[in-house]
């Protein structure tokens, strides 16, 4: 998988800053699921799939200097960023890999803790990959994950003409790809294939008015991605125009409700 197939809008300023942005909004959620997993100082903690190191750098400050949290990504700009953001904060216990999740390289049973977010959604043979991460959770390490397990909830009201085009092309440009995006429901059964005993599941869902913080982080991306639906030949340029046009009497509604696309996050760990 190349960089650019792993990340659908590519690994900018401009993405930089919206995946900080998405980070803000759900590092709540993300914190409450670590604290499920009983991340702990002194852990060895792998961030699969760590992006430029957001949520990495919240670990890092739970671990500990006594701990290690070891960050895995196939951008090299995004490796780069984290170790030198690692230098600059002084955490010689954090340290990024560009790898990718189909070739780990890593030795087994050296992991308290495995997490990911967002990544199992956009990567073809999940179950290898579960079978390679329960190798190298040490026996009662656990797997801490939250992906999308539908989509197609993903709902603004009012529902808009031109607002609902954007969404159902997203929805084909899913459908499209070799991953699958609704990978949740698939996981509990590759978690009991590979030994690992699932402890805790939810659903994590969001409900946003446009005054709140929530709102801004699906319409950036919905704004952003309009371009690559254009080069997918999923969205015209009128279509795209006539989104934009729409935006701002969304904003502008009071009554104004966005629900985000349905994940589930697991932890699960190994006997």
């Amino acid at each position: 998988m190349s960089e650019n197939q792993s990340y659908i809008l590519g690994t900018d300023k401009t993405e930089l800053e919206r995946l900080g942005f998405q980070h803000r909004v759900w590092s709540s959620d993300a914190a409450r699921l670590w604290e499920r997993g009983r991340v702990q100082r002194g852990m060895h903690i792998l961030d699969l799939g760590a992006g430029p190191g957001f949520a990495t750098f919240d670990l890092a400050e739970i671990v500990g200097p006594s701990g290690q949290v070891t960050a895995i990504d196939i951008s090299q700009d995004y490796v780069d960023y984290g170790n030198a953001q690692a230098t600059l904060r002084g955490y010689d216990h954090v340290r990024f890999y560009p790898r990718s999740i189909h070739d780990l390289q890593l030795e087994p049973e050296q992991f308290d803790v495995v997490y990911c977010r967002w990544v199992l959604s956009w990567v073809n043979d999940v179950d290898l990959i579960i079978t390679e991460i329960a190798k190298l959770l040490k026996p009662g390490g656990v797997f801490l994950v939250q992906e999308y397990a539908q989509w197609g909830t993903f709902r603004i009201i009012p529902e808009l003409p031109e607002v609902r085009t954007m969404i159902e092309a997203c929805r084909e440009s899913w459908r499209v790809m070799p991953s699958e995006i609704d990978i949740a429901p698939r996981l509990p059964e590759m978690f009991y294939q590979n030994g690992l005993k699932m402890e805790h599941k939810a659903m994590l869902e969001k409900v946003a008015a446009p005054n709140e913080l929530v709102w801004q982080w699906p319409g950036t991306f919905l704004h952003i991605y309009s371009e690559k639906l254009i080069e997918m030949n999923l969205l015209t340029k009128d279509q795209q125009q006539a989104f934009i046009d729409a935006w701002p009497s969304l904003e502008s509604n009071p009554s104004g409700m966005i629900i985000t696309p349905l994940m589930m996050e697991f932890a699960a760990r190994k006997g």
